[in-house]
């Protein structure tokens, strides 16, 4: 059922993103970014700088020596908390699944806190990672599911403006890796968690392959076909609860809204997993990591040792 204020505009009753987050409004505000992979392990020792890196990801994300590291990295300009999940590339890559299983777990947590009835979010216009109809699909889904959350804006910024308070967080972890010296993946958590001191550390999740989930197969029927062709133009997203409906922008212009419908029979069912199990990895950067298990320089050999031997090898 539409609610009483079906005939406002969403610049009517989503908050700006002000110094204060919104925080005083029953709303919030946040940044998101994915950035570049990192290496797994970064060391400063001539033999580990011929080895190929391996990947981990970093929602805030990184990329050096070894193994490849993602990271994904979430602010909200409120409260200036910081949400860093990652993992490496035998979990998961670094796709619009991958991103919307982060903000899909994010916007979950969130609306637990039973305060925020309100989200803004803002991000850059990556098509691989954010501006798509898996993420759209994503949170128009996950608004319906809400307790207490009741709309959600997303705002793809414009490309060459996009400095932002996450990017802050992908700094302030940056230069803690520049003076550390990582021998195995594990170590990672600890410099992200502990990047930051003040106000406080960052909230660390690392993730692995059956956390991520197949969003694409809910997006190829999700909306009515008016959307074909224009996701790569859409600037704002608007999505509220118990409306079959969402509302995009196509400028900057604030009376150039456009309605979207959803299919109404679209039903989420349980997502399979994107990965079944966990991804190979090159048989060379296999090789060159078993040998970094045996450097008599790696304090951590045997902590690497028992993360090398469960990875699969590509044959």
């Amino acid at each position: 059922m539409e609610d009483e204020d079906e005939n406002t505009t969403p610049s009517e009753w989503v908050p700006s993103c002000s110094s204060d987050g919104g925080s005083g409004t029953g709303s919030t505000c946040l940044t998101e970014l994915l950035r570049k992979a990192i290496a797994g392990i970064s060391v400063p020792l001539k033999p580990a700088a011929v080895k190929r890196p391996i990947g981990a990801a970093n929602f805030t994300d990184a990329a050096y020596n070894s193994s490849l590291m993602e990271r994904a990295v979430i602010y909200e300009n409120g409260t200036r908390n910081v949400f860093c999940y990652y993992w490496d590339e035998s979990q998961g890559n670094r796709g619009a699944n991958e991103m919307a299983t982060i903000l899909r777990k994010y916007i979950t947590d969130l609306d637990e806190r039973g305060n925020i009835k309100r989200l803004l979010l803002y991000c850059d216009c990556c098509p691989g990672q954010n501006r798509n109809k898996i993420i759209l699909t994503m949170l128009h889904e996950t608004v319906q599911r809400c307790k207490n959350i009741e709309s959600v804006q997303i705002n793809f910024l414009l490309t060459g403006h996009t400095y932002s308070s996450v990017d802050s967080a992908h700094a302030t972890i940056e230069n803690q890796v520049k003076n550390t010296t990582i021998w195995a993946p594990s170590q990672w958590y600890t410099v992200f968690q502990t990047a930051r001191k003040i106000p406080k550390n960052f909230d660390v999740e690392k993730l692995n392959h059956t956390d991520f989930k197949r969003w694409d197969l809910l997006a190829d029927k999700y909306f009515v076909g008016n959307l074909v062709g224009k996701i790569s133009k859409i600037r704002v997203a608007t999505f509220k609860k118990n409306h079959t409906s969402a509302t995009v922008k196509y400028s900057m212009d604030p009376d150039a809204w456009f309605r979207i419908e959803i299919a109404s029979k679209t039903k989420l069912l349980d997502l399979p997993d994107c990965y079944p199990k966990v991804l190979p990895i090159s048989e060379l950067k296999h090789k060159d990591l078993m040998k970094l298990c045996t450097d008599n320089n790696n304090r951590r050999k045997q902590q690497l040792f028992s993360i090398v031997q469960n990875w699969r090898v590509q044959q």
